[in-house]
């Protein structure tokens, strides 16, 4: 569910500074360096890839992409970053059951139950093995 204020400038910024220190510390805790590092701006991430994949793609993994910074998940979004390392740890994590917390809000994300389209998850599918042969990581998926 987006709340009202999701879109505000202040939440935005708020939430682009927490997944900023978030890449940073798990490219710390595992000794990591991002390939071509870029000096600062981490979290803005896909601007650059936006003319080397197609819109399709590109909405998909935008949509992942904010989807892990609302619910805090940095070890994913770095897996997902366009110059990620290919020896960065790669996988999604999931609830156990309980509510998934926007990390600034604090609020629950609540599935709305209206995304019932096999399409579009295989776009998700198809934009994720894309970006992660684009960094040189392959696997199951």
């Amino acid at each position: 569910m987006i709340h009202p204020h999701h879109e505000s400038t202040n939440y935005e910024t708020t939430l682009n500074q927490l997944a900023e220190a978030g890449l940073r510390e798990v490219l710390s805790r595992y000794n990591l360096t991002l390939r071509n590092r870029p000096e600062h701006n981490l979290a803005y991430m896909f601007v650059e890839q936006c003319q080397k994949m197609p819109k399709d793609y590109i909405k998909a993994l935008k949509g992942l992409e904010s989807f892990l910074k609302r619910v805090g998940d940095y070890n994913s979004l770095l897996s997902i970053h366009p110059k990620a390392p290919s020896d960065c740890p790669s996988e999604l994590k999931f609830s156990n059951g309980e509510a998934i917390l926007d990390v600034v809000s604090k609020l629950p994300i609540r599935c709305l139950g209206d995304w019932k389209s096999f399409s579009n998850a295989e776009k998700l599918h198809s934009a994720l093995r894309k970006q992660h042969e684009s960094i040189n990581q392959n696997g199951e998926y």
